[in-house]
């Protein structure tokens, strides 16, 4: 699971994405396929509603589950690199914790 969250975090530096990143993230990975289609449903109805809000919530939750296809499209759809959860930590930082 480790080189799925590297990957994670490989797509999102590519986007532009700054290394400092605050606080640690204390989030577990899962990144396997279910997990994965699970989050395509949830992107194709993200996608259609055209909720930029809801585009930076699923990208923390792709990041943190290691589904980089999904990271790369959600950042291909204007979700935020900036973006900061509830406790202050960017996509980055969830993808590397």
């Amino acid at each position: 699971m480790r080189i799925v969250r590297i990957a994670a975090a490989t797509a999102l530096l590519l986007a532009g994405v700054h290394p400092a990143t605050g606080p640690r993230a204390a989030m577990h990975p899962s990144g396997n396929r279910y997990v994965c289609s699970e989050l395509e449903s949830k992107f194709r109805t993200v996608v259609a509603r055209d909720d930029r809000r809801q585009r930076d919530f699923l990208l923390f939750e792709a990041a943190r589950k290691g589904c980089v296809e999904i990271v790369a499209r959600l950042l291909d759809r204007g979700a935020s690199i900036e973006a900061r959860n509830a406790i202050g930590n960017t996509p980055l930082a969830v993808a590397a914790a």
